[in-house]
């Protein structure tokens, strides 16, 4: 179900007549809100801050009363639920079950183990990702100089985060509801690095329609980070605006697909991508491929049904894991043609550096009245700097000093010929 109010009331009615006598029944409740539990109109327990609606989620609790007992009469739950859409625009209802505390817990450790099963292969995916993005982030530590290493690590980390919260939520394990929700949050911004990467990788900057999607993109998210700092009303509306409505959710998700298109036009023409790049262009092509298709399926008026897109995960979680693995082999050999190329400009660099101290005049001629001393230490391996000092035949100072503008070899190559001209 949908809702745009900040709570909701949901009450049962439960017939205790056929448990059998022996047994003291107690009533479970599962489900990831907070709300107020009511019996027969009277308050019975509550869990979590239903003004704010910040719960820890995977707990489950059981509840006792008198009237569980008594097998003359039904009586009335009412729950009163502080909800939020939850990543697929819908909230389930909660589970509430009335029987023998031992085997209610059973049936509720059963029903997990089967539902993360249910999603073994999602989850293992989602595994490997996560595995690829922290490796590219250990590189990248290591060399901060290729941006690329960062865009992708963090596009792989955020589409792990929010798999890592619907896990947490599925098996059951206790995390809080601010935290499940900015794992969600923060996992949608992995558009915005996907561009970043692509054009990185391609070596061109980004061009102003894809700055324009990424900008589009940071705008739409950023305030569902901030959302669980909101009041439930204020946090509804903003939600509801940005994550729900079928208007705001059509452009978000536009948006989303126009960004799969990044690779094409990030390497463009594609008649002039060097041979070393086509297999890092294709296995990104099929990553977004991937993803097109998946965001494809979310467009409100297909004829589809609301969940249908779900059916196509374990097919795209295994297929991303797959294009992780690929796509890091890639990067590895493209990693390793840098350093090499670096280790070679480096060896050049220092003969270059060597030479140029060479045309450093070891012996300063100065004149007796004067004292010279010098130092030549450039910004880099090679400078623009020159100098020379003599006596003239009438018994003056003669000193030559140039700067030529710019760093480098460049620099170095310039003075180098003013130098021998003068």
């Amino acid at each position: 179900m949908q809702s745009t109010e900040p709570n909701f009331w949901l009450r049962c009615r439960f017939d205790p007549a056929p448990v059998s006598p022996d047994i003291q029944p107690i009533l479970q409740v599962s489900g990831d809100f907070s709300y107020e539990l009511y019996l027969n109109g009277h308050l019975l327990g509550k869990f979590g801050n239903i003004l704010t609606g910040r719960h820890t989620a995977g707990l489950v609790h059981q509840y006792s009363a008198a009237e569980f007992s008594d097998r003359s009469r039904p009586f009335l739950i009412a729950l009163r639920m502080a909800v939020y859409p939850t990543n697929y625009d819908l909230q389930p209802l909660p589970q509430l079950t009335l029987g023998p505390s031992s085997v209610l817990r059973d049936q509720h450790t059963a029903w997990i183990s089967r539902a993360v099963a249910a999603k073994s292969v999602i989850w293992f995916s989602y595994i490997v990702i996560a595995g690829a993005g922290l490796f590219f982030l250990a590189l990248y530590l290591f060399d901060r100089f290729q941006a690329l290493l960062l865009w992708v690590s963090i596009a792989w980390l955020c589409l792990a985060l929010i798999r890592i919260s619907e896990f947490l939520v599925t098996a059951s394990i206790p995390i809080p509801s601010a935290f499940e929700y900015l794992c969600y949050s923060v996992g949608n911004t992995n558009g915005i690095a996907t561009i970043l990467f692509f054009f990185a990788l391609a070596g061109r900057p980004v061009t102003p329609f894809f700055r324009i999607i990424a900008i589009f993109s940071l705008a739409s998210t950023a305030p569902l980070i901030l959302v669980p700092l909101f009041p439930l009303h204020q946090a509804m509306a903003i939600r509801w605006f940005l994550d729900v409505s079928p208007q705001f959710f059509s452009l978000a998700n536009s948006a989303s697909c126009l960004a799969c298109l990044a690779p094409l036009f990030a390497f463009w023409p594609l008649n002039k991508i060097s041979r070393n790049q086509i297999p890092i262009f294709l296995a990104g092509s099929f990553w977004m491929l991937i993803n097109f298709l998946y965001m494809g399926m979310q467009f409100p008026g297909l004829p589809l049904g609301t969940s249908d897109y779900l059916k196509l995960q374990p097919i795209r979680s295994f297929a991303m894991a797959l294009e992780a693995v690929v796509m890091t082999i890639l990067l590895i050999q493209r990693i390793r043609a840098t350093n090499r190329q670096r280790a070679m400009l480096a060896g050049e660099l220092q003969a270059a550096r060597d030479i140029q101290q060479l045309l450093v005049p070891a012996h300063i001629d100065s004149a007796p009245w004067l004292l010279l001393q010098t130092a030549f230490l450039p910004a880099r391996e090679v400078g623009g700097d020159f100098y020379r000092c003599r006596i003239l035949p009438d018994g003056s100072q003669w000193i030559l000093l140039g700067d030529v503008s710019g760093k480098g070899t460049a620099a170095a190559m310039t003075g180098a010929m003013l130098l021998g001209a003068a």
